[in-house]
């Protein structure tokens, strides 16, 4: 009895640093703010500064706030060399048709996951789509 008791308690214990591998319990999520509240005049464009992914494990989230009366759209370009930026084939937009009313309760506030293609940069582009009205956007980027 004593040895199976022993012999358990050695294989809890030999495979207990392969669960934390594969459980990536040591993964970490980074919030990164692309966007602080930028202003964007009708049919115009803001690009955030370059954001490092050479840590991300692949999982995306983006937080977005929009305000005023504009119609928004949140897309990103993505570089291996820091260098060249961009829209990877096959990619579409994080979201279109983003207003002041939408998300949950038409706040104007919500959180989408996306998946983009693996890179070792990434810029998240806002471009006010309704072509009229400035929309004014704080996102912030979460990145495991």
């Amino acid at each position: 009895m004593k040895k199976l008791i022993i012999g358990i308690l050695l294989a809890v214990f030999l495979a207990t640093p392969f669960w934390g591998v594969c459980g990536d319990k040591q993964a970490s999520v980074t919030a990164v703010t692309a966007i602080d509240g930028e202003e964007i005049a009708a049919s115009e464009s803001y690009t955030s500064s370059a954001i490092d992914l050479s840590q991300a494990r692949g999982y995306f989230s983006i937080q977005y706030t929009i305000t005023g009366n504009g119609t928004v759209t949140l897309s990103y370009t993505l570089s291996n060399d820091g260098t060249t930026y961009l829209t990877p084939s096959g990619s579409s937009s994080i979201a279109t048709g983003l207003t002041k009313t939408s998300g949950p309760g038409g706040s104007g506030k919500d959180i989408l996951p996306f998946t983009p293609p693996i890179a070792k940069y990434m810029k998240i582009v806002a471009t006010e789509t309704g072509g009229v009205n400035s929309a004014t956007v704080t996102s912030v980027l979460n990145v495991q």
